[in-house]
């Protein structure tokens, strides 16, 4: 039996996985999209920003959730979801994911 090579990205990283014949893989449900809540801000709010290390578009709360869509180093690009900030609920950006608890 050989394995078969399958490469599957995640935040833009991909992961070569190999599956014997006869095994399947499943793909994963909506229901396991990572939910991150921003946590771990002392004072201010946490920039959601053009770019990494970019101009700053809004500020994120403590509370606020975030779905990530991409990542690049500390860096994640994401989609605000919901939180006490409801402002900015719909708007994607780049956060330094060191203020991310993501489940």
């Amino acid at each position: 039996m050989n394995p078969i090579s399958k490469q599957i990205a995640f935040f833009g990283t991909f992961l070569t996985l190999a599956i014997a014949p006869g095994l399947f893989l499943q793909t994963p449900s909506a229901s396991a999209t990572p939910i991150c809540t921003v946590t771990g801000i002392q004072t201010g709010q946490l920039a959601l920003r053009f770019s990494p290390n970019g101009k700053s578009r809004a500020g994120l709360n403590n509370g606020n959730q975030v779905v990530p869509i991409q990542a690049r180093g500390n860096w994640f690009y994401v989609r605000v979801i919901s939180g006490p900030n409801n402002r900015v609920t719909g708007l994607k950006g780049w956060v330094n994911s060191n203020y991310l608890y993501c489940s």
